[in-house]
């Protein structure tokens, strides 16, 4: 069982969520998964330069981002999810559905890379995928994976 601990200060009044929700989330994702002891995950909600700041200190990658994660193991903590609240807003502008769909989107894809999934090989991209298609279908989210381009140096992150 996957159990959340969140910092929503990077949200205002409507943005945030529910805790019952980051828990179901997660409780999504804990079944995709098959998880069977209980783990906590910490999750944080942060502005652009935050974020922008963080893609470029453990990515090399001077942009923003919408979703980071940090995998660790420190006794049953397991690892953070950091979400950008200014970029999720503006792709659940484009997606044309709210903001707490492209949280829980986010929130998926971000704790699947703690668990130690990755989209950048292909055979490892479709288990991902297929991963937080069923998670997501479980929360009532329809939801297709991208096209990505794989780059030409595969390489594994400790962050997304």
């Amino acid at each position: 069982m996957i159990r959340v601990e969140a910092n929503q200060q990077g949200l205002r009044g409507g943005q945030r969520v529910p805790l019952a929700r980051l828990s179901c989330i997660c409780r999504a994702v804990d079944r995709a998964l098959g998880l069977k002891a209980p783990v906590f995950v910490s999750v944080a909600f942060v502005d652009g330069p935050t974020m922008r700041r963080l893609n470029r200190t453990y990515r090399g990658k001077d942009r923003v981002t919408d979703v980071l994660a940090f995998p660790f193991t420190q006794g049953e903590v397991r690892g953070e999810v950091v979400i950008c609240v200014p970029q999720a807003v503006r792709q659940a502008s484009e997606q044309a559905h709210g903001l707490h769909t492209e949280i829980a989107i986010l929130l998926v894809h971000g704790l699947l890379h703690v668990f130690g999934h990755d989209h950048e090989v292909p055979t490892d991209r479709g288990r991902m995928f297929r991963l937080q298609v069923r998670a997501l279908k479980e929360l009532g989210i329809a939801w297709e994976p991208p096209e990505l381009e794989v780059s030409p140096r595969v390489r594994r992150h400790s962050a997304l």
